[in-house]
């Protein structure tokens, strides 16, 4: 697919496993993605080349009417108010994805990046969301945790149903070395 233009590099693993971090530590962009002590990713990030930073706020179509709001150009302040658990809880703002465009030569190739919530704890609608983009994903990085054990059960499930379901493309990340 990349020789076609594009590859999609899906990042998943539990929350507080530092998907976001890695992911701003790979294209060297320190403050790139939100990162908190707390849940921080809520929504998918879509990392994407462009000529120049752009952050914009993909919506989902109203349950009741249809309509869907046109996408929403927001600086890099407000990506916790729209893509983080803590500025929009329970994604009230009805959010479907952020798409960031840098002018990053990793994503120049066709490369997209996409940052999934986490898929253990208490928010089952994360772990929902994130599987909305493993059928597209191209290969998947499995984040773990070096400061807990090496794989928990609930893991192995998920790359259970992952591997059969989907792909068996995956890489694993270890974090917090």
């Amino acid at each position: 697919r990349l020789n076609l233009g594009t590859f999609r590099l899906v990042v998943m693993g539990e929350i507080k496993k530092g998907k976001s971090s890695f992911i701003n530590a790979l294209l060297g962009e320190p403050n790139l993605l939100p990162t908190d002590s707390n849940v921080a990713t809520s929504i998918v990030f879509k990392l994407v080349y462009g000529p120049e930073r752009q952050n914009k706020v993909f919506f989902l179509p109203d349950p009741e009417s249809g309509y869907t709001k046109p996408p929403l150009v927001i600086s890099r302040e407000q990506l916790v108010d729209y893509g983080t658990e803590k500025g929009n809880p329970g994604n009230e703002k009805r959010v479907d994805f952020i798409g960031i465009e840098l002018p990053n030569s990793l994503l120049e190739t066709g490369l997209v990046i996409v940052d999934t919530p986490g898929v253990g704890g208490l928010f089952k609608a994360h772990r929902d969301v994130t599987w909305r983009f493993a059928p597209n994903a191209d290969g998947i990085i499995f984040v773990l945790d070096s400061t807990e054990a090496v794989i928990s059960a609930d893991e192995v499930s998920f790359l259970t149903d992952l591997t059969t379901k989907y792909t068996k493309r995956l890489l694993f990340v270890q974090t917090k070395i």
